[in-house]
């Protein structure tokens, strides 16, 4: 499988990716394809534009995603997000990962100091090491014409 993302345009907040076509996203954009096989495991910024064309295998693509952001940036941008709640079913998934961790003699969020296993998912509770303010640093070294460019995906290559 082939994923794509936009490097370095984690730093700008909100990408208007709307209204862009398949070709343009994965192709015009200068998205760099990220090669990736069964079970390779893929970290990088939630906000980092990303993405992968539809899967043409008649086999299931199983992805799990794990969130882990800064709570400054789950208030400005997942917020207004209607709250997705947690049922029986994934509670019971994730029961059975916990169970499987066990088994392989490995920890589960039970033991851990950090992290928190919640009717809302995993949560997170110990102290960052990240300085609360070091995106906002990175971001302050693009000029701010860069930064409008990129939220647009301006810099798109148009086909001739």
């Amino acid at each position: 499988m082939t994923a794509w993302a936009l490097p370095g345009y984690h730093l700008v907040g909100h990408v208007d990716l709307d209204q862009r076509t398949t070709d343009e996203l994965f192709e015009a954009s200068g998205a760099i394809p990220i090669e990736m096989e069964a079970g390779d495991v893929l970290f990088h910024a939630i906000t980092l534009p990303h993405g992968s064309r539809a899967s043409a295998s008649p086999q299931q693509r199983r992805i799990f995603y794990l969130h882990y952001l800064a709570e400054e940036v789950f208030s400005a941008v997942y917020a207004t997000s209607p709250k997705v709640h947690w049922g029986g079913e994934k509670r019971a998934q994730i029961g059975q990962m916990i169970a499987a961790r066990h088994a392989q003699g490995w920890e589960g969020p039970a033991e851990r100091q950090t992290l928190h296993l919640t009717d809302d998912g995993l949560v997170f509770v110990g102290t960052p090491t990240t300085p609360r303010a070091y995106w906002g640093e990175l971001s302050a070294t693009l000029p701010p014409e860069r930064v409008t460019a990129m939220k647009q995906l301006a810099t798109l290559q148009k086909s001739v």
